[in-house]
């Protein structure tokens, strides 16, 4: 991805969504959120690629918290 804002912006988002919730409750948004912007991030920097077993593996974690929140 190279769109910068749209990367920056939902790396923000996704941060100020995590940091809002607390941890230690583990909530589904807290948890997609922190899954979102790990994937985001590592995406971002090409630290990891789109099709990259970690990102798939986040992927799956978000659809699980994602199921929890509906």
């Amino acid at each position: 991805m190279k769109n910068d804002s749209y990367m920056l912006t939902n790396i923000f988002k996704s941060v100020v969504i995590e940091k809002h919730y607390d941890d230690a409750k583990a909530t589904p948004i807290d948890r997609f959120a922190f899954d979102f912007y790990q994937n985001t991030k590592y995406t971002y920097r090409g630290a990891d690629a789109v099709d990259s077993d970690s990102v798939k593996s986040n992927e799956e974690q978000m659809d699980k918290s994602l199921s929890k929140i509906k």
